[in-house]
C-alpha cells in the first residue's frame, strides 16, 4: 500500500484499488478467472450495473459520490523470483506481468530518502533572500506528499505508474 490517497479534482471520489490474488491458479485460468469474479460479484444484488462495471483488468464497483474499488484478479507469475504477479488483459486476450508488493517496496524504500532541492539552490544565485520551508504538519514523507500532487501539475498525458516514477527521480 502506497499511503496517497487522494480525492481527484475532477470527480468527488476515490479510486480504491484490490488485487484478489489467487496462489494456486495458473495462466491457463485467464479468461475463466475474470468471468467467475465478475459472476460471483453479479450473484449479490447490490452489485448490479451502474454499480457493478467490467474494466479492461478489472471489476469496478461504484459507490455513488464515495469511492470505487477496482477489484483486478492475479495469480503468480513463475518467472518472477521478486513476488511478481499476472493480471488478464482483456484487450490483448493473455496475462500481463505486475508486481505491486515489489513497486509499493520500492516505493517506500523511495519516500524514505531525502529530497535534493537543487531548483532553490539555484535560485539562491537570483534572489537575495529565500524564505525557510514551514515546518512539516503531518508525519508523511515527502515523496508521499508528492505524488498526492493534481494530474495537472505532472501532465495527464503519462500513466500514473510513469508520473509516480518520475517524481521519485528527485530523490
Amino acid at each position: 500500500m502506497l499511503k496517497t490517497s487522494i480525492r481527484p479534482l475532477e470527480r468527488n471520489e476515490f479510486d480504491v484499488d484490490l488485487v484478489c490474488h489467487l496462489p494456486g491458479l495458473m495462466a491457463s485460468a485467464a479468461p475463466p478467472l475474470s468471468k467467475l469474479i465478475g459472476d460471483r460479484l453479479r450473484e449479490n444484488a447490490r452489485y448490479k450495473p451502474p454499480v457493478l462495471e467490467e474494466k479492461k483488468r478489472c471489476w469496478r464497483i461504484n459507490y455513488a459520490n464515495e469511492f470505487h474499488l477496482d477489484i483486478t484478479p492475479s495469480i503468480p507469475n513463475l518467472n518472477c523470483c521478486n513476488g511478481g504477479e499476472l493480471v488478464p488483459d482483456k484487450e490483448q486476450h493473455h496475462w500481463k506481468a505486475s508486481n505491486p508488493r515489489g513497486y509499493a517496496s520500492w516505493f517506500d524504500h523511495k519516500a524514505m530518502l531525502a529530497p535534493k532541492f537543487r531548483f532553490v539552490e539555484a535560485l539562491a544565485k537570483f534572489r537575495a533572500e529565500i524564505e525557510a520551508m514551514p515546518a512539516q504538519t503531518t508525519r508523511k514523507e515527502v515523496l508521499r506528499r508528492i505524488v498526492q500532487l493534481p494530474q495537472n501539475v505532472i501532465g495527464t498525458s503519462t500513466s500514473p505508474r510513469t508520473r509516480t516514477w518520475l517524481r521519485s527521480q528527485s530523490f
